[in-house]
């Protein structure tokens, strides 16, 4: 299986998809349609040209610049596929998790974030996305 990945705008603050990574010169190009920036600064909302036809806009970033997330491979009951830093809510109770990539493990875990309790990602409950830990940290709050 290919590995995916998104990436977290350390910038904008928000997560996207990669459309490109240029390996060599250590940068990512992101879409950010719903951004833009003015004399006030970055701006949410879409762009339109003269004919009233929303503006593609992408960026390059450098890699210092995102945070890589990478796909776990697997989707929650909406068909929606999980990644490293995504929130999720079991929906037989009010339990929330995180998921993590644990480095010295070499896998995904389940961080359970009103306890310090850990699963293993086959145990993953019935759940579904609500949100990740960058756009949303205040549902990190117990």
């Amino acid at each position: 299986m290919m590995p995916k990945f998104k990436v977290y705008d350390k910038i904008l603050g928000i997560v996207r998809d990669i459309i490109y990574i240029d390996f060599e010169g250590e940068e990512v190009m992101i879409c950010i349609d719903d951004f833009y920036e003015t004399d006030e600064g970055f701006k949410s909302g879409t762009v339109e040209d003269e004919d009233g036809d929303t503006i593609s806009l992408e960026v390059f970033r450098s890699f210092d610049k995102v945070e890589f997330l990478k796909s776990t491979g697997l989707k929650d009951k909406n068909g929606v596929e999980i990644y490293e830093g995504d929130l999720l809510k079991r929906v037989d109770d009010e339990g929330v998790f995180v998921i993590k990539w644990f480095k010295d493990a070499g896998g995904f875990y389940l961080n359970y974030i009103y306890f310090d309790e850990s699963y293993n990602l086959e145990q993953l409950p019935d759940s579904e996305i609500i949100g990740n830990i960058y756009e949303n940290p205040e549902l990190l709050e117990g």
